[in-house]
């Protein structure tokens, strides 16, 4: 069984594997919404699937649902974004196909003014990318009509034909075995998963579905943990713009450090950190203090879930820092047995953290920042002494 959906899959897949599902069809995206907070597909998430033996597919997707979505300029973004993050984030293999979504019925002049040249980008954006010589197929998600006029300019290798018999083309390509993935009308669910249904085709099997070597991923990826680099949002906490605007804002800045450093948002106020979270930074930056903590349980769980940071400013920067490391390393466990007793997992709160001032140090003079610094240094150290610790205690 094949199906597509915008939900992340992870406790999901025992089940989904009884149910007999051995495809599962993931997205790509700039940022995710309020609406689908793990719309994105994981490098956690891919690794999972993969560890379970079930193969991946992948279509980019951002609203599209509208001929205003697609021009030459949104395509050669939404190529150049699709590409990187294949590449750095998930270290899909070469060969396998990235899918792009075209979901409405579009009319030839919607396709010739606005789709195809949005295709064209992508192209171009493959290119770019891989020196001439792209190592991902591309495919599209739309109507028998807009796949088609596609491929004939080959701008296309793959169809993937969506639900509507009612979109224009669509149940003829079905009949005439033109396509390689063909969405079933009606939307399911499934594991507790909202989700389609998908038939491969028997004449072309092979769609472009892939799954992760673990230890090849894990040194593909490992040429980005030699930089940093946060952008810092102070203002976020009083951002006068809507929540799908400022995920969007933060997503296409993170989108440019991409391949280049691994990635992180520190906002040192009491904000939604859905925002943040679904910007999809490797890393989020945050003080350890419980009014800003423990409100934003719910996002910082989803956030460790699928493989991303924290970073706790158990450092005072703005009280008296004083000499005490203990008086910081208790509190710092206080807050993270709170957050244990609200679900978080106690051995990934503790691999995945990294400690910091709870804000800048340009304020400091030389002593206090080197003081601040040295103290940052032991609790990391006891940090990463103690998630070793549990690591070991959950291997006996």
């Amino acid at each position: 069984m094949i199906i597509d959906t915008p939900v992340s899959t992870t406790s999901s897949i025992p089940c989904l594997l009884s149910q007999g599902v051995r495809t599962v069809v993931r997205y790509y995206n700039h940022s995710n919404s309020l609406t689908f907070p793990s719309k994105r597909l994981e490098l956690a998430e891919a690794q999972a699937l993969s560890a379970h033996g079930l193969r991946i597919a992948v279509t980019f997707q951002q609203r599209q649902n509208q001929a205003a979505d697609f021009s030459e300029a949104k395509g050669l973004a939404a190529g150049n974004r699709a590409y990187r993050f294949a590449q750095d984030n998930i270290a899909q293999p070469a060969g396998s196909a990235i899918y792009f979504s075209v979901d409405f019925d579009a009319t030839v002049a919607e396709t010739n003014n606005a789709i195809v040249p949005y295709f064209n980008g992508v192209k171009q954006a493959f290119q770019e990318q891989s020196g001439g010589t792209p190592e991902y197929r591309v495919g599209a998600y739309s109507s028998g009509a807009v796949c088609k006029a596609l491929a004939v300019k080959g701008l296309i290798e793959l169809t993937w034909l969506a639900m509507s018999q009612g979109f224009r083309g669509t149940a003829q390509a079905r009949a005439a075995g033109q396509f390689h993935l063909a969405q079933r009308p009606g939307e399911q669910k499934l594991c507790g998963l909202d989700c389609d249904f998908n038939d491969a085709s028997a004449a072309q099997p092979d769609f472009g579905a892939f799954t992760l070597d673990h230890g090849l991923a894990a040194l593909h990826l490992a040429v980005r943990e030699d930089l940093v680099a946060f952008l810092d949002e102070p203002g976020l906490v009083n951002v006068p713009l809507d929540a799908d605007a400022t995920i969007d804002l933060l997503s296409t800045g993170l989108a440019a450090l991409e391949g280049v450093a691994v990635t992180g948002v520190h906002c040192c106020g009491a904000t939604d950190l859905r925002l943040v979270t679904a910007a999809g930074p490797d890393i989020v930056s945050l003080p350890a203090e419980d009014d800003i903590v423990l409100p934003a349980a719910g996002a910082l769980t989803t956030h460790l879930e699928r493989g991303g940071w924290v970073a706790w400013g158990a450092i005072p920067t703005a009280k008296p820092l004083g000499t005490d490391a203990d008086r910081l390393w208790r509190k710092l466990s206080l807050l993270w047995c709170d957050l244990v007793q609200v679900g978080i997992d106690p051995t990934v709160i503790r691999a995945q953290a990294l400690v910091t001032p709870a804000c800048g140090l340009a304020g400091h003079g030389v002593s206090q920042a080197a003081r601040a610094l040295r103290m940052t240094a032991t609790l990391g150290e006891r940090i990463a002494d103690q998630a070793a610790a549990t690591r070991l205690t959950v291997g006996a």
